[in-house]
């Protein structure tokens, strides 16, 4: 059964737009509060047209939200933020907009345009410290006005459990699309992170640093000065339905101990490196219906990892090896794969690395 709602905006939004914000038979009362002096940013005086410093009437709409949360409804438009001096009394680190916890910031889909003003600098645009059951829905967080310098993020986010992401494109951060550090329980959904991490080594369109037990699924990441995704110290994670294309280094990079990530439904094309997973500790993981094709190097590298699986593959075109492990006691075990028009062969084993297809040592 279907079920839809015509906002004041004259944008259709359907039941799936509105997952984790109400019930169906909740969505009239959502639709009286979003018009309410209290959550609408064009009631704080919000002007949306590119030109306007909003700053400050989106972040009164952010402190007005109630401690038992509440919507910070921001309609079709361009709004222009600047620095603010981070809540915590930092002095050399600076963000636009910091939501309150308990906050949905929801917009109408790619018409919602939240960007930096130009000659921002270390800044980042959305930023929540200690700050749990933050949803983030139908908006575009432009991190990248014309004329900034250095060192700008789209969502910095430390230590938000219970965090929800629904279709938002996040573009242009210097440093970072997406970084989320320290947080559990999250659900990321119809993310879509391109033209980030241009400044950085291990920068990326999304990186998942020290989190666990979330769910990341129809995301896209491409054209990153570094990585498409990139988890570092992170645990029990899935990841179902990734297209990264496109990225300065890999499309998937799994590092520093990260265990127990699950990838299902992944694409990873164009690439300097498909997937790269390194690092003592980083073990345990599952890869399962991948493509891996056409990267500059290797479609899939390990290095000094043990005991990751791949399950049904496909390894075609790349620059150099299908798979390769890179040091000593590498272990990877391949299984329904197809390899096919790798430049320097199907798998490459390092020094005394194993890389078993279907039970097999390629040795």
């Amino acid at each position: 059964m279907e079920n839809s709602h015509t906002w004041v905006t004259k944008e259709t939004i359907t039941a799936d737009k509105l997952n984790g914000l109400a019930e169906l038979d909740g969505v009239n009362e959502i639709e009286d509060r979003l018009n309410t002096q209290s959550l609408n940013v064009k009631n704080f005086g919000a002007i949306g047209d590119g030109i306007a410093d909003d700053t400050g009437p989106i972040q009164a709409a952010l402190d007005a939200v109630p401690e038992n949360g509440g919507i910070v409804y921001i309609p079709a438009g361009t709004y222009l933020v600047d620095q603010q001096k981070l809540r915590d009394g930092s002095t050399d680190t600076y963000g636009a907009l910091f939501p309150k916890p308990n906050t949905t910031m929801l917009g109408v889909g790619p018409s919602t345009i939240i960007q930096l003003a130009d000659g921002t600098t270390k800044v980042d645009l959305i930023y929540a410290k200690n700050t749990p059951n933050l949803k983030f829905i139908d908006l575009t967080i432009d991190a990248g006005p014309r004329n900034t310098p250095y060192w700008t993020t789209g969502l910095q986010l430390d230590t938000v459990d219970n965090l929800v992401i629904r279709d938002v494109t996040v573009t242009r951060g210097n440093i970072e699309g997406v970084y989320l550090y320290n947080s559990t329980n999250f659900d990321i959904k119809g993310l879509h992170t391109h033209d980030n991490g241009a400044w950085q080594d291990d920068a990326s369109g999304l990186h998942l640093d020290s989190d666990h037990n979330g769910v990341v699924s129809n995301i896209i990441s491409h054209n990153n000065g570094f990585h498409g995704v990139i988890i570092s110290s992170s645990w029990e994670i899935v990841i179902n339905n990734i297209t990264a294309h496109h990225n300065g280094w890999q499309g998937l990079h799994i590092q520093t101990g990260s265990n127990k990530i699950q990838v299902t439904n992944g694409s990873f094309t164009n690439n300097s490196r498909g997937i790269y997973i390194k690092d003592w500790g980083t073990d345990n993981n599952l890869l399962s219906n991948i493509v891996v094709a056409s990267n500059a190097y290797d479609g899939v590298l390990t290095w000094v990892t043990y005991n990751n699986i791949i399950n049904g593959m496909q390894a075609l075109n790349n620059g150099e090896y299908g798979v390769e492990t890179g040091v000593n006691d590498d272990t990877i075990y391949i299984y329904a794969s197809i390899f096919k028009n790798n430049t320097l062969g199907d798998t490459h084993e390092v020094d005394n690395s194993h890389i078993y297809i279907n039970g097999l040592d390629e040795a």
